[in-house]
């Protein structure tokens, strides 16, 4: 014979059962929802991201031109990395050659607003 369950266990089984299903769900779905919130914030903070390297590359690439557009003008500048290039023995020479590519360098960078 089977042990039959009072009105009132029956009762509190169903409720506890249903209780226990409902919590179960509810942790999947919050969990679900949570992940997915936690997706798209990342997706969002990596497409800033990717967007704000975009404008500093094309912000480099464009000082970056415009430096050597200048640099490569310059016949001053030439003529000293040239006369620098032919290797002087005298250790004065050098150093005032050095020092006339550097004024030249420091005339060309103000406009472009180069810290050397």
């Amino acid at each position: 014979m089977r042990p039959v369950l009072s009105l009132a266990a029956r009762t509190f089984l169903f409720s506890f059962l249903s209780m226990c299903l409902v919590l179960i769900v509810s942790f999947f779905t919050i969990n679900a929802v949570i992940k997915e919130k936690i997706k798209e914030g990342l997706k969002e903070t990596l497409n800033r991201a990717e967007k704000v390297l975009d404008k500093t590359e094309a912000e480099y690439h464009r000082r970056n031109s415009q430096l050597i557009a200048v640099l490569s003008e310059n016949a001053g500048l030439k003529a000293g990395i040239g006369l620098l290039q032919e290797g002087f023995a005298d250790q004065d020479v050098r150093l005032q050659i050095c020092k006339t590519i550097e004024a030249q360098l420091y005339d060309l960078v103000n406009p472009l607003d180069y810290e050397l």
